[in-house]
């Protein structure tokens, strides 16, 4: 009998690939204490600076740390890599704080210089996904080796948000790359210079290959002082991490918590779909699945008296958004008109199967010190009945009618008389007009939100179509081309500090490239988001918020429509102490408190 040898590279490499995977695997049986969790694709890098998906972001939480970061229950900072809480001096615009003895995973001390570096490195090169956070900081200086002053330009409240919770990388890591980007950067700002262009336009085009340069640099193993380490990433298979002994809270009480981590280190496996991965959820395959659980898995995983299943408000919401440049959008009674015949409660029921919170404000019900309570809640205690003939006195009354008047009927959506012809002040015809969504294989409740709200206009009398387009499509039409009447969409991963209100609705902010897509401009509104930015007493700011948010609820650019929620699954027969936060399970403290069970 003769055997032939396969030559190809690509079959070698394969078997290698198998290989290890099966090495990998006979590895995690063996290791109790290692946890297992479930992705659903790999980090496009772990590049610090120039990640943007979700799962570099998983997987870099356990390497790179924050000054401050939220305690268990999500509702207040506490000092992590710092030791204390940072004292604001009004008088100066400065802020001071000390450090926590730690080391970096290679030994080397963590110090206020990797502070200092950190900033300097994202304030030279604009570093998009922090720039934002930093650029009214004048300066950081490190007056002794745990001591950190940040000096502001003008007071800015997202300093406590998002700023001194920004993460911290290794001067000793990241130095050389600096200066070689330093060294691109003043070439081409030579170059640019010798065009004639100004010293700042010169520095603004020359940051284009310096910028590149340090988000695209490969990263193969990122410098740790969290919980874990990377140890081994087998690209498509799994990525392994191990627990930092040298981690600066191992073993501790901080801010009166118990400090693991109480596992050996994490096996994050990586699925392709989400059948695949509550499959090994299911088998034991996994302890963890990382990722939103869809309802149609529910009855299902509830069946398993291995698993449970954990539910908690997404840390974004969903909306309706009129574009106020185009009649009647622009009209007010219109917009109130509208939201009276916008049933949530039927939505979360009908489209959610109960997985939501209705909202009736723009800010997270769950970020407890900024959500607006008591918000006006638009017909949620009239009948359908009712709903419909009050959204037809608002407009009757603003001298809007009818061909044929609409009459609700019994239930939702139900008309006993269809409405038809819907006229403006004038007796101008209404219309066309389109109802923009993502389409469903992208997000299935928000295309059938749209759907849905498009057939109550319509048999209202509102000349209405649903159109759902591709992503991509719909974002240029509306954050681009700003050409649209009406849109269903969403925000996510708002954080709790509720500047971003100001970024939605400040009348700067409706340019290209700016996020007031709705064209919202109101001159008290502007004033009170910028009197409430540059607020640094809570208390105070809060108030300003408030207000801010009864202005939106009143003039209605955006009608809020709910809060899915995120449903996660674990195993409960191999570890315990998953921890609930706002978002889900899926946060630093689970990873610090979980730990096997004992037999």
């Amino acid at each position: 009998m003769n055997f032939k040898l396969n030559s190809k590279p690509a079959f070698w490499r394969l078997l290698l690939v198998g290989l290890a995977v099966l090495v990998g695997e006979a590895a995690w049986a063996a290791g109790a204490g290692l946890l297992k969790v479930g992705l659903m694709e790999e980090p496009k890098t772990l590049n610090v600076f120039g990640a943007k998906d979700v799962w570099a972001a998983k997987v870099l939480l356990f390497s790179y740390q924050r000054l401050y970061y939220r305690d268990p229950s999500g509702h207040e900072l506490i000092p992590w890599l710092a030791a204390e809480k940072a004292v604001w001096d009004p008088q100066s615009k400065s802020v001071t704080f000390r450090l926590r003895d730690a080391q970096w995973d290679d030994g080397t001390a963590f110090t206020s210089e990797d502070v200092v570096f950190t900033a300097q490195l994202i304030t030279r090169f604009r570093i998009p996904a922090y720039w934002n956070n930093w650029e009214f900081v004048e300066r950081v200086e490190a007056p002794d080796p745990k001591t950190v002053r940040l000096t502001l330009k003008r007071p800015m409240a997202i300093l406590w948000e998002r700023t001194l919770t920004s993460i911290v990388v290794q001067k000793k890591r990241w130095k050389p790359l600096l200066d070689k980007a330093e060294q691109m950067l003043q070439e081409g700002v030579r170059a640019q210079e010798a065009l004639g262009k100004s010293k700042e336009e010169a520095y603004r085009l020359a940051l284009a290959k310096p910028l590149e340069f340090l988000t695209t640099h490969p990263v193969t193993k990122p410098e740790s002082l969290g919980p874990f380490t990377l140890q081994q990433w087998q690209k498509g298979a799994y990525i392994h991490m191990a627990r930092n002994e040298r981690f600066f809270g191992l073993g501790k009480q901080i801010e009166g918590q118990d400090v693991g981590p109480f596992v050996e280190g994490i096996i994050f496996k990586i699925y392709g779909n989400t059948d695949t991965a509550v499959l090994a959820l299911k088998k034991g395959d996994i302890d963890y699945l990382w990722w939103g659980i869809e309802s149609g898995y529910l009855e299902d995983l509830k069946g398993n008296p291995n698993i449970r299943m954990f539910s908690a408000l997404k840390g974004g919401y969903r909306y309706l958004g009129f574009n106020l440049r185009k009649p009647p959008m622009s009209d007010l009674a219109f917009r109130h008109a509208v939201a009276f015949l916008v049933d949530k409660d039927f939505v979360i029921q009908r489209i959610l199967h109960g997985q939501g919170c209705r909202l009736d404000t723009l800010i997270q019900p769950d970020n407890v010190q900024y959500c607006l309570g008591n918000p006006p809640k638009y017909g949620q205690d009239l009948s359908w009945k009712e709903r419909v003939e009050k959204a037809k006195s608002i407009l009757k009354e603003a001298g809007y009618s009818w061909e044929v008047e609409p009459v609700g009927g019994n239930f939702p959506g139900q008309f006993s008389v269809q409405g038809k012809g819907l006229r403006l002040p004038g007796a101008q015809p209404v219309g066309p007009l389109n109802l923009l969504t993502p389409p469903a294989d992208y997000d299935a409740q928000r295309a059938q939100t749209g759907n849905l709200i498009q057939q109550w206009l319509r048999d209202f009398g509102v000349p209405v179509q649903w159109r759902p387009m591709a992503f991509a499509a719909l974002s240029k039409k509306v954050e681009s081309d700003r050409d649209f009447e009406m849109f269903v969409s969403g925000w996510g991963a708002l954080g709790q500090d509720p500047d971003y209100l100001r970024s939605f609705f400040h009348s700067k902010a409706d340019v290209v490239g700016g996020k007031n897509f709705c064209c919202y401009r109101n001159p008290e509104f502007d004033r009170l988001a910028d009197l409430q930015a540059e607020t640094m007493d809570l208390e105070k700011r809060r108030e300003l918020v408030m207000q801010l948010q009864q202005l939106l609820m009143r003039d209605l650019p955006y009608i809020p429509l709910y809060v899915p929620m995120n449903l996660e699954a674990v195993r409960t027969d191999k570890f315990s102490g998953w921890v609930e936060m706002p978002g889900g399970i899926g946060n630093l403290w689970t990873f610090l408190k979980v730990r096997p069970r004992k037999k």
